[in-house]
């Protein structure tokens, strides 16, 4: 269903497609005229990657991104998220050892099946931060997340064929089924061999959930070993249970880490929130490059309606930051400090305004909240 939408947008059947940020990797459809993003992407490199999917036949394109100030406030949340503080990290591991019954001094080597959502209910946590700190413990070779949701069933008989075809003769309702194991399984006296429950029950004629009951019966009765598929990803502990004031991490390369990711994170804040500077500029010029207004973005538009130069604008807009964040004043003061003309004070001033970069309090006071 989905790859069906996918080729009939690709085709233009559809004009408009509602998708993950993950979508439109590899796709190849040069005449997307535009990209919008529902949520604020976590840093610049990922808007950008996202946003140059529109146009990529050289002609007109546009990007666009709907925020509000909670999207900012779930970005900052984020990184807390990603970057859980080691004192966490450690009531994570010291929580984990109790979740899952390892001893002190016990726990090397084993494997234990896991569910993250259990036990974050357990213990009030949330999924993504806890999930970050059990990556911080792997990083640090405590413990190895397995996943291995799609391990096949295995069983071995653990009984001499003679002791199994005397259970056989006694038991007859069971010979069509020991017969089946036999003839899908060869080997399954040496060693685990890999089995399809859903298969077999099917031959068999009988519910999958029978087969499975079937199984245990036979494992009851000490005959074979049943391991049934994993549902549920495994945690591998790589070293005996510690103390948690115990574990070692390294600190300097975690705060480089986070320092970096807020580095990203607050670049795309100020991407978002930005009214007032060419936001081709503001890209081009975190990723190290400079250039011109490129006259076509929303501030660019708006700027265009100005009769100002912009190098008036830039330096007018400078002074009034620099006046307002130091005091608020009322507008009187400004005109009579500003170090320019009074219609073009106006005109950047009512542009200030309109896009809410200064805001004109009831109390006739000019504040700057750019």
């Amino acid at each position: 269903e989905r790859s069906k939408k996918q080729q009939t947008w690709i085709n233009n059947k559809i004009r408009i497609i509602v998708c993950t940020n993950a979508f439109g990797m590899g796709i190849d459809k040069p005449d997307v005229r535009i990209v919008v993003h529902w949520d604020v992407p976590d840093n610049p490199e990922a808007y950008y990657q996202e946003a140059g999917r529109a146009g990529r036949d050289g002609k007109q394109a546009y990007a666009g991104l709907l925020f509000h100030a909670g999207d900012i406030a779930d970005l900052q949340s984020f990184i807390l998220y990603q970057y859980p503080s080691i004192e966490f990290v450690k009531n994570v591991y010291h929580a984990l050892c109790n979740y899952l019954q390892i001893a002190t001094g016990a726990g090397k080597d084993e494997a234990f099946d896991f569910d993250l959502i259990d036990f974050c209910t357990k213990y009030k946590w949330n999924a993504t931060q806890t999930s970050n700190a059990l990556k911080i413990l792997q990083q640090h070779n405590y413990i190895y997340t397995a996943d291995i949701l799609n391990r096949s069933s295995t069983i071995k008989i653990i009984v001499d064929k003679e002791t199994l075809y005397a259970f056989q003769i006694e038991n007859k309702q069971w010979d069509a089924f020991i017969k089946m194991l036999l003839r899908v399984a060869p080997g399954v006296f040496d060693d685990f061999v890999m089995i399809y429950e859903k298969e077999l029950a099917y031959h068999l004629s009988i519910p999958e959930k029978t087969f499975f009951e079937q199984l245990l019966f036979l494992q009851k009765q000490n005959l074979l070993i049943y391991n049934p598929a994993k549902t549920k990803p495994q945690i591998v502990f790589t070293t005996e249970r510690l103390p948690s004031d115990n574990l070692q991490f390294d600190h300097a390369l975690l705060q480089r880490l986070k320092t970096a990711a807020e580095k990203r994170m607050f670049a795309m804040q100020r991407y978002a929130e930005n009214k007032s500077a060419c936001r081709m500029q503001m890209l081009l010029e975190y990723f190290g490059e400079k250039s011109g207004r490129c006259g076509y973005c929303d501030t660019c538009v708006e700027r265009n309606k100005l009769s100002v130069t912009e190098k008036e604008f830039d330096k007018i807009l400078k002074w009034l930051k620099s006046e307002l964040i130091q005091a608020p004043k009322n507008p009187e003061t400004i005109y009579k400090l500003a170090p320019v003309r009074k219609e073009k004070l106006l005109e950047v001033l009512q542009y200030s305004k309109d896009n809410k970069i200064i805001e004109h309090t009831k109390d006739n006071i000019l504040v700057w909240r750019g």
